[in-house]
């Protein structure tokens, strides 16, 4: 007999941009961040740990942010479009894993 397979994520969703929010949740709790986006190379959110002005002024500012130690920015390309990670919290998240993450949310 075969044991069912245990799926580790409680929450998922088959929708890419509440696939990628469900993941940016996680991570923001998971590396205590104040904010995790997910934003095109116009610095327009395409999703976030937390909607609202926060997200939309972190995704904005990235790159020019970058130079903040509290900063954290990962580039990654989402269906052949540069996209930016950026994430605001003194504890750096693992960006690289992140930016897989997305690649596969998007790539499904």
């Amino acid at each position: 007999m075969i044991a069912p397979m245990h799926e580790r994520r409680r929450h998922r969703s088959e929708i890419k941009g509440q696939a990628a929010e469900l993941y940016l949740q996680h991570a923001q709790r998971s590396f205590r961040l104040q904010q995790f986006v997910l934003a095109n190379e116009d610095g327009l959110v395409i999703a976030a740990s937390e909607p609202g002005e926060d997200a939309e002024l972190l995704a904005g500012t990235a790159e020019i942010a970058a130079a903040s130690p509290a900063i954290h920015v990962q580039g990654v390309e989402l269906l052949g479009q540069r996209c930016v990670l950026a994430a605001r919290g003194q504890r750096a998240p693992d960006m690289g894993a992140a930016a897989a993450a997305m690649g596969r949310i998007f790539s499904s």
